[in-house]
């Protein structure tokens, strides 16, 4: 269920609400500060927003130090606390639509829920509002909004410490309409279909909906375990009505927002700067999601081992002229036995003198290497010569480049967003990486990539790709990249904020219109 597009309103540089298409790859080319950065920013507030109800948030879950938002007064539009914030994704579903709360199928409706639509539908779109409070001097979220294949079908709203309400709800979505067979399916019951409920029979009951209570604390988003009810738990002998309302209204509001959810707990960010694992560098046993910023997740798992997602090809398809090697070691005491044996036999061999060795010294050996810590160390091999160098002792790039590369492959993400994915490395090599990051969404339809770049050569391998699987000219081994794979914004800054331009892909891998003035100019002045 990937996320197919993000809405951004009043989030830092971002005025006017923008639709943000993302694809299998998504590049945002634009300036320096034009607000590329911003789009990556907004997915991983909005999961504090559905995650943790953190409206004034700074520091992120998923990017740790490496982010500062300093908070609603810093990253409302232009500092503006008039305005509100507000922050969606829209995601694609699978074939069971909207997933369904299990407590339902206790209450005897498991054959009336299938009269609906809502495992039919294609998308779900959750948007969340953030406003400022002058009375508590603080932001709050008065806004949840969900929209089902594009449509908006429903609102919960709330001042600041109320509970929310539900203020709007769409009667007329094609997605509440009578699915066919309906009827069959409710030959053996009394009552009448939910579609029947919802647009006709109850509508007295509908038309009260602005004083529908969400019960949360305060706030307006229903919460996983928690759900939307009207009032009390319905029981058998209560009205079906209200039984099959809230069905519908838990599968809509909860549902969407906790597959929403889901998916922003997957996204991977890894920042512009990726730190340089030092001699003794000392990995974490337990994964911790905001370490990929600084890329030392990534070598945390090298470190863990059991990669067999890491296809050595992949590494030596960059052309660094280095692969990696994992290896382990025991720690061993000078003072214990095994330290002891070894300093002996040292001294034996200088002496030329034959080693002996009784049984009780085996004995203590043997018990003391069983119980002897392990360490790992990641070494680089050079391609040529077969030494094995540290990462302090080449060039950046390398450093740079390899967490990018075990993050894309490492499984467990939906959104792989990285800033500068080309920061010091060849051109060559920036070619190199677009194969390997394009082989591993091609093919897999959860996974996204958003990549915050200036690299031409990243763009140009992609274009090139396209083209060759149109001509019927790909090399063996190279990514089947198609139009629809490939998403092209650039981001520029304007008096009124941030605009997006989409620059659309044709089947030879050309943009169908000119490239917005500004960049990639700069190359052709200096060449004619």
């Amino acid at each position: 269920m990937p996320i197919t597009k993000i809405f951004i309103e009043n989030f830092k540089g971002i005025g006017e609400r923008v639709e943000i298409p993302l694809r299998p790859i998504t590049l945002l080319f634009g300036a320096n500060s034009a607000g590329k950065s911003t789009i990556l920013q907004s997915l991983l507030y909005m999961r504090e927003l559905l995650e943790r109800q953190n409206a004034d948030a700074d520091h992120l879950l998923a990017s740790g130090a490496s982010i500062d938002l300093g908070g609603f007064q810093k990253f409302v539009h232009k500092h503006d606390l008039k305005r509100k914030v507000r922050i969606g994704i829209e995601i694609s579903l699978d074939a069971d639509g909207l997933p369904i709360h299990e407590r339902y199928f206790s209450q005897g409706l498991s054959s009336l829920i299938y009269a609906t639509r809502l495992s039919d539908c294609l998308s779900a779109s959750v948007e969340i509002e953030v406003a400022w409070d002058t009375n508590s001097s603080r932001p709050w979220i008065t806004g949840y909004h969900i929209g089902i294949d594009g449509r908006h079908i429903g609102s919960i709203e709330a001042v600041p410490e109320k509970k929310g309400e539900l203020t709007f709800f769409d009667l007329d979505h094609p997605i509440l309409a009578p699915d066919e067979g309906a009827d069959e399916i409710l030959l053996d019951h009394e009552y009448s279909p939910i579609y029947d409920i919802l647009s006709g029979l109850n509508s007295e009951f509908i038309n009260e909906a602005p004083r529908w209570n969400v019960p949360l604390e305060s706030g307006v988003i229903p919460k996983r375990g928690e759900g939307i009810w009207l009032g009390t738990d319905a029981s058998e002998d209560e009205d079906l009505e209200l039984k099959l309302t809230q069905y519908c209204l838990q599968r809509i509001f909860v549902g969407s927002g906790d597959l929403a959810l889901k998916e922003l707990e997957r996204i991977r960010h890894i920042g512009a700067f990726r730190d340089i694992p030092d001699r003794q560098f000392s990995f974490r046993r337990s994964p911790s999601e905001d370490r990929w910023a600084n890329g030392a997740a990534a070598w945390d798992l090298l470190h863990r081992g059991n990669t067999p997602w890491l296809k050595k090809e992949a590494i030596d398809s960059l052309g660094l002229g280095y692969s990696i090697e994992r290896q382990e070691y025991y720690e061993i005491p000078v003072d214990g036995a095994t330290g002891a044996f070894l300093t002996k036999a040292i001294f034996e061999m200088l002496d030329d003198e034959g080693m002996t060795l009784d049984v009780k010294e085996l004995w203590d050996i043997n018990f003391e290497t069983a119980k002897l810590p392990k360490i790992s160390r990641i070494h680089l091999l050079d391609s040529n010569s077969g030494a094995k160098v540290g990462l302090s002792d080449v060039g950046v790039g390398v450093s740079q480049v390899i967490p990018v590369v075990v993050g894309a492959m490492a499984p467990g993400y939906s959104v792989l967003s990285v800033e500068q994915p080309e920061l010091h490395i060849h051109p060559a090599v920036q070619c190199a990486l677009a194969d390997v990051l394009a082989h591993q969404v091609t093919g897999v339809s959860d996974r996204r990539i958003l990549l915050e770049t200036h690299s031409e050569h990243i763009m140009l391998r992609l274009l090139r790709r396209i083209r060759e699987l149109n001509d019927e000219e790909l090399p063996p081994g190279a990514p089947k990249i198609k139009p629809d794979d490939l998403s092209v914004l650039y981001i520029e800054s304007t008096e009124s904020g941030q605009t997006i331009t989409p620059l659309p892909i044709t089947a030879d891998g050309d943009f169908s219109r000119k490239w917005p003035k500004g960049f990639f100019e700069e190359r052709e002045e200096e060449l004619f």
